[in-house]
């Protein structure tokens, strides 16, 4: 898995690239802010992308001393530096619309910028093709966070695309005070639109490295196993703690034996663990989980 996940995350390094040198020499030719919005987008998915497989080299070494549990940490770390990157060039793209507009809108060349994205289009269009196939057979959240990404350049390129055919069309129809506004609305659309994703990119890797417990839906496959792990056991109350950090789940969990079960032998302890561990090898999710067994009436550990 660690060899196509590799190959994999090259797809986004390769493809933003050769988008992000396009765009940023056709926002010259054009003067189009959206072009040039596409251009920073793709900047900002190539150093992503850079640091994402620096991470992925990291994800496979083993714990050690400065990091005695793993590197999993960084794969949230990655999302979240993606969310920031591209909320900042959003949100910086949205002002100098919205002052465009004020301005009586922006003159622009529609034949390039009509050229470059149907380019850009049809580059980001494969790569995001390439990247969804690719996770749904492998468990990567770095691949499933190019995937958002990639999905939503795709879309964006194809709006983006749209709307300079009908700016061209109204430039050649003598629209040309429409036709203006055509960029910096588009602009503003897309920041709309695509500003929730690396929103909800961020909120995710956020939560991962704040130790929060994942959502409910993702929590019950794995509180479910645990549950049929211990069907059999003479338990009282279950409690189960989780949490998600990259690909990994640290769960924890403390059960509360019967009054009759005082007499449980340390074999018979070790087999409840064996079905809860041998439950959770059945789900397609690395799973790290620790079993206290406390009697009846014994102190409760945090």
């Amino acid at each position: 898995m660690q060899r196509e996940e590799r190959q994999t995350l090259w797809i986004p390094l390769v493809t933003s690239f050769i988008v992000a040198t396009s765009a940023l020499i056709g926002a010259g030719v054009t003067e189009s802010q959206t072009v040039l919005l596409d251009g920073l987008f793709s900047v900002a998915y190539v150093i992503a992308g850079a640091f994402t497989l620096y991470v992925a080299r990291l994800l496979r070494r083993p714990s050690d001393a400065r990091f005695p549990y793993g590197y999993g940490a960084f794969e949230p770390l990655v999302n979240l530096v993606k969310s920031l990157l591209l909320t900042g060039i959003s949100v910086s793209a949205f002002w100098e619309a919205v002052s465009a507009l004020t301005r009586g809108g922006r003159e622009i060349e529609f034949g390039g910028a009509v050229a470059f994205s149907a380019f850009s289009f049809g580059v980001s269009t494969v790569a995001a093709l390439l990247i969804w196939w690719r996770s749904r057979t492998v468990n990567s959240p770095l691949i499933r966070g190019d995937a958002i990404g990639s999905a939503l350049d795709a879309l964006s390129t194809l709006t983006v695309l749209i709307a300079f055919v009908l700016g061209g069309w109204l430039h050649a129809q003598g629209q040309e005070a429409l036709a203006r506004y055509v960029d910096p609305v588009l602009t503003v659309g897309l920041v709309l639109v695509t500003l929730p994703v690396p929103y909800r990119l961020g909120r995710e890797a956020l939560s991962q490295l704040l130790a929060q417990s994942p959502p409910a839906e993702q929590r019950a496959r794995v509180e479910q196993a645990i549950q049929e792990g211990f069907r059999d056991a003479p338990v009282q109350t279950l409690e189960i703690k989780t949490i998600k950090v990259g690909r990994q789940w640290d769960v924890r969990i403390q059960a509360t034996l019967e009054a009759q079960a005082s007499t449980l032998t340390v074999s018979e302890a070790d087999g409840f663990r064996r079905a809860v561990q041998e439950r959770l090898a059945t789900l397609d999710e690395e799973v790290q989980v620790a079993v206290v067994l406390r009697p009846s009436g014994a102190p409760h550990f945090g």
